[in-house]
């Protein structure tokens, strides 16, 4: 008996492991010059033998945001260590000097050393997150520091006696030409009451 050949298979090809690095690459150069996810679908599907849904896209991009965000921490932590290095470095300078100022009996340098070593440990804190918060108090003040003086000024100027009497004259023109209204029952009523 002869082998058979094996039958052609109906579905598309998939994409190797390789295949998918290459597909990574390509997504993240897209991806930071703005493409959005329907475009890198089209290019990625243009250029290769295997067809990729919009979704396996996003996937794959998602997969690219992870180890952004993984790399990117590790660099905040490695430059992090970094300046705790340079800081411990500074504070073990500060207490060599400071101890031999101390034996010299030199006042102003041991303050002065106690200063930076002080300053360092600032420093650290705040690199580290664990300073207490600072508040920041803010208060508005006038001249002097006092009452913050307060003008009013009218929005409409006030009616002259003249204007008010033109205001009179032109309403009760207005209601004169009016026709006069028939008292209903219930006006009637209230008058009567």
């Amino acid at each position: 008996m002869e082998p058979t050949a094996k039958p052609k298979s109906p579905f598309k090809p998939k994409r190797t492991q390789a295949d998918r690095l290459i597909d990574l690459r390509i997504i993240a150069q897209l991806a930071v010059r703005g493409y959005t996810m329907a475009e890198i679908t089209l290019d990625l599907n243009s250029r290769r033998p295997y067809t990729l849904s919009r979704a396996q896209v996003y996937n794959d991009f998602h997969v690219l945001e992870e180890e952004w965000s993984k790399r990117a921490n590790q660099s905040f932590a490695k430059l992090k260590n970094q300046e705790l290095a340079k800081l411990d470095a500074v504070e073990a300078e500060a207490w060599t000097c400071w101890e031999a100022s101390k034996a010299q009996g030199n006042d102003k340098a041991e303050a002065r050393f106690l200063a930076v070593i002080l300053n360092v440990s600032d420093r650290r804190q705040k690199l580290l997150g664990i300073a207490a918060p600072q508040t920041v108090k803010t208060e508005i003040t006038g001249p002097a520091g006092g009452a913050i003086p307060v003008a009013v000024q009218e929005v409409a100027p006030a009616l002259t006696a003249e204007r008010k009497k033109e205001l009179i004259a032109k309403y009760a023109s207005v209601t004169a030409a009016l026709p006069a209204l028939a008292p209903t029952s219930e006006s009637q009523a209230d008058a009567e009451a």
